[in-house]
């Protein structure tokens, strides 16, 4: 029997690629996107990345317009840099 998931508001379950791309961000590109340091710089460029593509999505094809986001959400961002 196929299950049918109703309590999306709690969590929601992800595709394989945005699985593997949360795993390879949380164990090789996990830097402060904030510091200056050569981690800090790449995860900033992933996340500007990332911004960007989102923006498109989103039909702001000019630049990011996304706020700022804590730590939390980066994986989210970097996983829509990767599609």
């Amino acid at each position: 029997m196929r299950e049918i998931y109703l309590d999306n508001a709690a969590t929601t379950p992800v595709c394989k690629e945005a699985a593997d791309t949360a795993y390879e961000v949380m164990t090789v590109e996990y830097g402060n996107p904030s510091s200056t340091h050569r981690k800090g710089r790449e995860a900033s460029r992933i996340l500007e990345e990332s911004r960007k593509k989102i923006a498109v999505c989103l039909g702001n094809r000019k630049k990011s317009t996304l706020p700022p986001v804590d730590r939390k959400e980066i994986t989210g961002h970097l996983d829509a840099a990767r599609i």
